[in-house]
């Protein structure tokens, strides 16, 4: 094959790793993983040797077969995607190997994207004359045993459900990966294979029609097929919609549950995380001995599991929220949290782990407890479901709420909603379109609190205050959080490389959703949803405000589609896009730039009987243009944040995840006075002066409202000129006015806009955050 049959990009990732204060952290240079991307739809190589080959041709280096495992093989709708996994020495290489894209009908070649390793560079080769010298074998097998793993993670994560390690090549050099998985984030720490010195860790929050089948059924019920929040200054509310008579459907017509708490009768009665041992759960001598893995309980599960009863789900039994598409369940803490009565419990055969510290024989040990998910609770026709209440309370009830059960019947409806609307969209990949979510209801956790958050095939729904509505009302926020699970299911792993895409993309899922249910004019309550917005790349430092020009974004192309070509603009649109997330899939760190390149390969490409070839690429250039994007150049107006001269971007302190804490030891006055800069560095002619600058101490997000600010009330400036500096005064008092934190404490910000001449949405925005012990 020659080089002329195809076009030929290559690049360079630059992977930084820096360093972390835990245990003995160091600092590692950059290593490059070579990126090499072709892209032609018509003489081109599909077969991995050929790739091989050729890959070996232009990298100068010898690959053989045998360097790469097929690690994926996905059916995606249009196209099927092969991941080859990169080894060395029989050990992965992180991030590295070939993804192949091939057309399912005509096997015709659409991209291939490799990031691989050097496996011949000088500082591998040393690493790999080490390793093999030492004792790979035991360097592979090495465990990490619970309580060291809660030792590491004990200050990133609060409740620790489960954790993975994997030993791979990384920045040319042997690590020991730890991922740690909490209730609404995961850890990755690692460490080097061999000293197991810390290198580096990384905290992901978990980003927060058809005919029924002859085992199915519907039912009618009620919900609100319009809502959402109605935002004033200081508090969030219910748009005054009401639930209307709606069909409830795919309910199933039997499904596994006891009445029982079965984890009682496991034949293991105690996990202590002494005995966490994967080789000796293998014998029953071992399990005998009170050994256990993962893998063992699973298989304990099963064995009990298996022979439940089926039940019927019907309304003269009492049927619940069990469908095709999703299974309703309460979180089996907030019973005993909030005194739940009247309410048949039914347990499914999925478990809730959770850990405590008991003394077992005069020893403090770590103890695995296993909980049984909890269905919601019965109803028995439809006057039971109409009968479900839905006031917008002052002061949410929610032992009151979940004996109700509305909620549930909302969310039933709202998921079943989301999938027949992206159906029509072009969401149609096998499995992966079909696959069943749970929901889980009123987790009661403090920190957890006015929220909502999806998590492998989960999503999940807090309780509330009287400062924020209830979530699982939002139909947007519902299909926002289902989103991420699109993403999940079409982008793998790189849907999440990148906050601001996530956020976007999630975003533009649920206004998919919106646009596609509701056919016709959008009601008026949905003018202020957040994907309405002025906001440019680059301008901002948290990943919810970045997601808004990624979103707003595809939402300016859909919106200009739709204007002059009606439904079909909207098809041809979401049609695009999700064949760009299909395109990126397993791309490490993400970027702006891949992004864009992404979406400009799924216009090139078209699709017969939808949309043609190149027919958007103008469209997606003005859009991101319009947002301080232009491909392979740098931002054209740059403006920063600084909290005494550092820069406070979307991880150092200040931000959301690193809030900066104030220590009110020894201050009498008890007040603490900060002050943050705001710098315009940059500026080309797309926005104008004089901007208006805004900063804002109090408004409706979750968290905003928590601490005692000294002045709350909105401050205002003006930058004339590039250079021109703001400084802006924020003094803390001591206390909170409520904790939203596990300890006690409150985490608040001060959200700073900035709005170019006479505009009503600002076009930066930037956050800065504290985190103030109570009185």
């Amino acid at each position: 094959m020659k080089n002329s049959f195809f076009k030929l990009t290559v690049l360079f990732s630059l992977f930084l790793v820096a360093s972390a204060e835990v245990g003995f952290a160091q600092s590692v240079a950059r290593v490059e993983l070579q990126k090499i991307r072709w892209i032609f739809p018509e003489t081109h190589p599909i077969e991995i040797a050929e790739i091989i080959t050729e890959l070996n041709n232009l990298n100068k280096v010898h690959f053989s077969e045998s360097d790469f495992k097929l690690s994926e093989d996905t059916r995606l709708s249009g196209m099927s995607f092969k991941f080859y996994q990169q080894y060395v020495d029989e050990l992965p290489v992180k991030d590295a190997g070939i993804r192949l894209w091939v057309n399912s009908e005509t096997r015709q070649f659409i991209q291939m994207v490799s990031f691989l390793q050097n496996p011949q560079s000088k500082n591998l080769l040393k690493a790999r004359q080490q390793i093999n010298f030492l004792n790979k074998p035991m360097i592979r097998e090495s465990k990490w045993s619970r309580a060291a793993v809660l030792s590491v993670s004990a200050k990133d994560i609060k409740k620790v459900i489960n954790f993975s390690q994997s030993v791979a090549w990384d920045n040319e050099r042997l690590i020991s990966e730890l991922v740690v998985f909490g209730r609404d984030r995961k850890a990755i720490y690692k460490f080097d294979a061999l000293t197991m010195l810390f290198i580096d860790k990384k905290i992901q929050h978990y980003p927060q029609a058809e005919t029924p089948k002859d085992d199915e059924w519907f039912v009618f019920g009620k919900a609100f097929t319009v809502n959402e929040e109605y935002e004033t200054e200081y508090v969030r509310q219910f748009s005054g919609e009401v639930p209307e008579t709606v069909e409830i459907k795919y309910l199933k017509n039997r499904y596994i549950g006891t009445d029982q708490d079965w984890t009682n009768e496991l034949p293991q009665k105690r996990f202590l995380d002494s005995l966490y041992d994967e080789e000796k759960a293998k014998t029953p001598e071992g399990i005998a001995a009170g050994y256990w893995s993962n893998k063992s309980l699973q298989n304990m599960i099963d064995s009990i599991t298996q022979i439940f009863p089926e039940n019927a789900n019907n309304v003269t039994a009492g049927a619940r929220f069990v469908g095709r598409y999703v299974s309703v369940h309460v979180n089996p803490e907030a019973l005993n949290v909030f005194q739940v009565e009247n309410f048949p419990v039914k347990y499914s055969n999925e478990v809730a782990r959770s850990w405590s510290r008991e003394t077992i024989d005069g020893i403090t040990q770590w103890v695995m407890h296993l909980a049984p998910s909890i269905f919601g609770t019965t109803f028995h026709s439809s006057d039971d479901l109409f009968e479900r209440r839905a006031e917008n309370e002052v002061a949410p009830n929610t032992k009151r709420l979940i004996e109700d059960g509305f909620d549930e019947m909302q969310v039933y409806w709202s998921v079943n909603t989301w999938f027949e609307t992206l159906h029509q969209a072009g969401f149609n990949d096998s499995e992966l379109s079909t696959r069943p979510i749970s929901a889980n209801l009123f987790d009661p956790d403090i920190e957890m609190r006015d929220n909502a958050f999806y998590n492998d095939d989960t999503i999940n729904f807090t309780t509330y205050t009287e400062r924020n509505q209830n979530e699982a009302r939002s139909l947007t926020t519902v299909w926002h959080e289902l989103g991420h699970g699109l993403m999940d299911r079409l982008q793998g792993s790189s849907g999440f490389s990148n906050g601001g895409l996530s956020e976007g993309i999630a975003d533009f899922a649920a206004e998919l959703v919106l646009r596609g249910f509701n056919r016709g004019t959008l009601h008026p309550v949905y003018s202020n949803r957040r994907i309405n917005n002025s906001t440019a790349f680059g301008l901002t430092n948290e990943s919810h405000d970045d997601g808004e020009a990624y979103g707003g974004a595809l939402k300016d192309i859909l919106e200009k589609r739709k204007q002059t070509e009606g439904h079909m603009g909207y098809r041809k649109v979401s049609d695009m896009v999700l064949d760009a997330m299909r395109l990126t899939r397993r791309f490490p760190n993400m970027t702006l730039n891949e992004w864009y390149e992404s979406l400009m390969l799924s216009d090139s490409l078209g699709r017969v009987g939808i949309r043609e070839k190149n027919e958007l690429a103008t469209d997606i250039a003005e859009a991101f243009a319009a947002r301080n994007f232009i491909y392979n150049q740098p931002a054209q107006t740059k403006l920063n944040i600084y909290h005494n001269d550092l820069l406070v971007d979307e991880s150092s302190k200040g931000s959301r995840y690193s809030p900066y804490l104030l220590d009110f030891t020894g201050n009498e006055s008890g007040q603490m006075a900060l002050t943050v800069q705001l710098k315009l560095e940059q500026m080309d002619g797309q926005y104008q002066f004089p901007m208006k600058v805004k900063v804002s101490f109090k408004e409706t997000n979750s968290q905003q409202g928590s601490a005692l600010f000294l002045d709350e009330s909105p401050k205002y400036f003006e930058i004339n000129k590039v250079g021109d500096v703001v400084d802006i005064p924020v003094t803390v008092l001591r206390g909170c006015q409520f904790a939203n934190q596990g300890d006690g404490s409150c985490k608040d910000f001060a959200n700073i806009y900035v709005y170019s001449n006479g505009n009503e949405k600002p076009f930066a925005k930037k956050r800065f955050y504290i985190q103030s012990a109570p009185q």
